[in-house]
Protein backbone atom coordinates (compact mmCIF):
# COMPACT_ATOMS: atom_id res chain seq x y z
CA UNK A 1 0.00 0.00 0.00
CA UNK A 2 2.86 2.28 0.93
CA UNK A 3 4.42 1.89 -2.60
CA UNK A 4 1.34 2.55 -4.54
CA UNK A 5 0.73 5.85 -2.42
CA UNK A 6 4.39 6.47 -3.29
CA UNK A 7 3.82 6.06 -6.92
CA UNK A 8 0.79 8.03 -7.19
CA UNK A 9 2.34 11.11 -5.16
CA UNK A 10 5.48 10.77 -7.72
CA UNK A 11 3.53 10.31 -11.14
CA UNK A 12 1.16 13.25 -9.75
CA UNK A 13 4.30 15.39 -9.22
CA UNK A 14 5.55 14.22 -12.34
CA UNK A 15 2.24 15.27 -14.83
CA UNK A 16 2.42 18.71 -12.75
CA UNK A 17 5.53 19.36 -13.89
CA UNK A 18 5.09 18.77 -17.49
CA UNK A 19 2.66 21.55 -17.51
CA UNK A 20 3.02 25.37 -17.89
CA UNK A 21 0.83 26.22 -15.01
CA UNK A 22 -1.93 23.76 -12.90
CA UNK A 23 -4.04 25.16 -10.24
CA UNK A 24 -6.66 23.54 -7.68
CA UNK A 25 -9.55 25.81 -6.34
CA UNK A 26 -11.75 25.39 -3.55
CA UNK A 27 -14.33 27.16 -2.12
CA UNK A 28 -18.19 27.99 -2.15
CA UNK A 29 -21.40 29.73 -2.61
CA UNK A 30 -24.74 30.71 -3.89
CA UNK A 31 -26.81 28.26 -6.52
CA UNK A 32 -30.18 29.67 -7.09
CA UNK A 33 -31.97 27.54 -9.36
CA UNK A 34 -35.49 26.41 -10.52
CA UNK A 35 -36.96 23.97 -13.02
CA UNK A 36 -38.87 24.59 -15.96
CA UNK A 37 -41.30 23.01 -17.40
CA UNK A 38 -43.45 22.49 -20.90
CA UNK A 39 -47.10 21.69 -21.55
CA UNK A 40 -48.43 22.02 -18.20
CA UNK A 41 -49.78 25.18 -16.17
CA UNK A 42 -46.86 25.35 -13.25
CA UNK A 43 -45.41 28.06 -11.94
CA UNK A 44 -41.86 26.69 -10.79
CA UNK A 45 -40.14 29.90 -8.37
CA UNK A 46 -36.41 30.40 -8.38
CA UNK A 47 -34.80 28.96 -4.65
CA UNK A 48 -31.29 29.59 -3.45
CA UNK A 49 -29.03 26.74 -2.23
CA UNK A 50 -26.01 26.04 -0.86
CA UNK A 51 -23.19 25.33 -3.73
CA UNK A 52 -19.26 24.08 -2.56
CA UNK A 53 -17.01 24.27 -5.63
CA UNK A 54 -13.35 22.42 -6.83
CA UNK A 55 -11.69 24.08 -9.82
CA UNK A 56 -8.72 22.06 -11.03
CA UNK A 57 -7.19 23.35 -14.33
CA UNK A 58 -4.16 23.29 -16.67
CA UNK A 59 -3.03 26.59 -18.03
CA UNK A 60 -2.98 25.08 -21.92
CA UNK A 61 -2.17 28.20 -23.86
CA UNK A 62 -1.20 31.46 -22.80
CA UNK A 63 -4.66 32.78 -23.24
CA UNK A 64 -7.04 29.45 -22.94
CA UNK A 65 -6.82 27.14 -19.74
CA UNK A 66 -8.70 23.33 -19.76
CA UNK A 67 -10.79 23.07 -16.38
CA UNK A 68 -12.74 20.97 -14.22
CA UNK A 69 -15.11 21.79 -11.93
CA UNK A 70 -16.62 19.38 -9.04
CA UNK A 71 -19.47 21.00 -6.95
CA UNK A 72 -21.67 19.66 -4.15
CA UNK A 73 -24.70 21.55 -5.51
CA UNK A 74 -28.10 22.19 -3.47
CA UNK A 75 -30.66 22.53 -6.53
CA UNK A 76 -34.49 23.01 -6.58
CA UNK A 77 -37.70 25.37 -7.11
CA UNK A 78 -40.86 26.04 -5.37
CA UNK A 79 -43.77 24.79 -7.33
CA UNK A 80 -47.54 25.90 -7.49
CA UNK A 81 -50.45 25.52 -9.78
CA UNK A 82 -51.60 29.05 -11.13
CA UNK A 83 -54.68 28.97 -9.21
CA UNK A 84 -52.85 28.18 -5.82
CA UNK A 85 -51.54 30.70 -3.42
CA UNK A 86 -49.67 27.97 -1.22
CA UNK A 87 -46.91 25.87 -2.89
CA UNK A 88 -44.56 23.05 -2.49
CA UNK A 89 -41.10 22.99 -2.01
CA UNK A 90 -38.44 20.57 -3.80
CA UNK A 91 -34.60 20.49 -2.46
CA UNK A 92 -32.21 18.02 -5.12
CA UNK A 93 -28.60 17.36 -4.03
CA UNK A 94 -26.32 17.03 -6.75
CA UNK A 95 -22.64 16.04 -7.38
CA UNK A 96 -22.16 18.17 -10.45
CA UNK A 97 -19.23 17.67 -12.95
CA UNK A 98 -18.06 21.27 -15.25
CA UNK A 99 -15.45 20.00 -17.64
CA UNK A 100 -14.95 24.02 -19.15
CA UNK A 101 -12.44 25.81 -21.36
CA UNK A 102 -11.72 29.66 -20.00
CA UNK A 103 -10.39 31.63 -22.55
CA UNK A 104 -9.15 35.07 -21.66
CA UNK A 105 -11.41 37.90 -22.39
CA UNK A 106 -10.06 41.27 -24.50
CA UNK A 107 -6.89 40.66 -23.30
CA UNK A 108 -7.50 41.51 -19.76
CA UNK A 109 -5.82 38.93 -17.42
CA UNK A 110 -8.84 39.34 -14.43
CA UNK A 111 -11.16 38.63 -16.61
CA UNK A 112 -12.44 35.06 -17.98
CA UNK A 113 -15.11 33.53 -20.30
CA UNK A 114 -15.67 30.16 -20.19
CA UNK A 115 -18.24 27.42 -21.74
CA UNK A 116 -18.70 23.62 -21.69
CA UNK A 117 -20.98 21.14 -20.34
CA UNK A 118 -22.04 20.02 -17.05
CA UNK A 119 -22.92 16.02 -15.67
CA UNK A 120 -25.03 15.97 -12.65
CA UNK A 121 -25.79 12.55 -10.30
CA UNK A 122 -28.16 13.37 -8.26
CA UNK A 123 -27.83 11.53 -4.66
CA UNK A 124 -30.95 13.04 -2.66
CA UNK A 125 -33.97 14.59 -3.06
CA UNK A 126 -36.30 16.25 -0.93
CA UNK A 127 -40.20 18.04 -0.28
CA UNK A 128 -41.50 20.32 1.84
CA UNK A 129 -45.18 21.84 1.99
CA UNK A 130 -47.44 23.84 4.00
CA UNK A 131 -47.94 20.55 6.16
CA UNK A 132 -45.01 18.93 5.99
CA UNK A 133 -41.52 19.67 6.79
CA UNK A 134 -38.43 18.28 4.58
CA UNK A 135 -38.48 14.14 4.19
CA UNK A 136 -37.18 12.50 1.27
CA UNK A 137 -38.42 11.65 -1.78
CA UNK A 138 -35.45 9.69 -3.59
CA UNK A 139 -37.90 6.51 -3.32
CA UNK A 140 -39.92 7.50 -5.21
CA UNK A 141 -37.98 8.48 -8.44
CA UNK A 142 -39.35 11.99 -9.46
CA UNK A 143 -36.21 13.12 -10.69
CA UNK A 144 -33.87 11.30 -12.95
CA UNK A 145 -30.72 10.06 -11.39
CA UNK A 146 -28.39 11.79 -14.08
CA UNK A 147 -28.65 15.29 -15.74
CA UNK A 148 -26.33 16.66 -18.93
CA UNK A 149 -26.36 20.20 -20.19
CA UNK A 150 -24.13 23.20 -21.32
CA UNK A 151 -22.58 25.70 -19.18
CA UNK A 152 -21.58 28.90 -19.75
CA UNK A 153 -19.39 30.95 -17.39
CA UNK A 154 -17.45 34.57 -16.06
CA UNK A 155 -14.93 34.37 -13.87
CA UNK A 156 -13.34 37.65 -12.45
CA UNK A 157 -9.48 37.16 -11.02
CA UNK A 158 -7.87 38.70 -8.36
CA UNK A 159 -4.20 37.61 -7.21
CA UNK A 160 -4.95 33.98 -5.78
CA UNK A 161 -9.08 34.48 -5.60
CA UNK A 162 -11.83 34.22 -7.92
CA UNK A 163 -15.36 35.23 -8.62
CA UNK A 164 -17.01 32.78 -10.54
CA UNK A 165 -20.39 33.70 -12.04
CA UNK A 166 -22.06 30.13 -13.95
CA UNK A 167 -25.32 29.56 -15.78
CA UNK A 168 -26.27 25.81 -16.11
CA UNK A 169 -29.16 24.44 -18.52
CA UNK A 170 -30.15 21.18 -19.07
CA UNK A 171 -30.69 19.30 -22.63
CA UNK A 172 -32.68 16.28 -21.41
CA UNK A 173 -35.79 15.95 -19.63
CA UNK A 174 -34.99 16.12 -15.39
CA UNK A 175 -38.11 14.56 -14.81
CA UNK A 176 -39.29 10.66 -14.39
CA UNK A 177 -42.62 10.64 -13.42
CA UNK A 178 -46.36 11.33 -14.81
CA UNK A 179 -48.14 14.33 -14.55
CA UNK A 180 -52.36 14.56 -14.24
CA UNK A 181 -54.53 17.06 -14.00
CA UNK A 182 -56.78 17.51 -11.27
CA UNK A 183 -59.53 15.18 -12.76
CA UNK A 184 -56.92 12.56 -12.96
CA UNK A 185 -56.02 12.72 -16.67
CA UNK A 186 -52.40 12.48 -17.75
CA UNK A 187 -51.07 15.31 -19.36
CA UNK A 188 -48.87 14.28 -22.34
CA UNK A 189 -45.36 15.27 -23.63
CA UNK A 190 -44.29 17.40 -20.41
CA UNK A 191 -40.90 17.97 -19.69
CA UNK A 192 -38.85 19.36 -17.05
CA UNK A 193 -35.66 21.05 -17.42
CA UNK A 194 -33.00 21.97 -14.53
CA UNK A 195 -31.63 25.41 -14.71
CA UNK A 196 -29.19 27.40 -12.09
CA UNK A 197 -26.98 30.70 -11.72
CA UNK A 198 -24.22 29.69 -9.33
CA UNK A 199 -21.87 32.04 -7.48
CA UNK A 200 -18.53 30.91 -5.76
CA UNK A 201 -15.67 32.50 -4.31
CA UNK A 202 -12.52 30.56 -5.04
CA UNK A 203 -9.10 30.02 -3.44
CA UNK A 204 -6.35 28.88 -5.51
CA UNK A 205 -3.06 26.88 -5.14
CA UNK A 206 -1.18 27.45 -7.98
CA UNK A 207 2.09 24.84 -9.63
CA UNK A 208 4.43 26.36 -11.90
Amino acid sequence: MKKLAYTFILSLLSAISLFSQVGFGFGGGLSVSNMYFTNIDINSKYRHDVLLSTHLYHQAFDKMNIGINLSYAQKGFNLSYSNIDNYTQFKLNYLQLNPEIHITAFNLEFLEFGFGLFYNRLIGSYEKSEFEDWFSIAKFNIFKKNDIGISSSIIFLYSDFAFNFRYNQSIFDSGNTNYRDYDGNLIPNVKAYNRSFEFAFLYYLRFQ
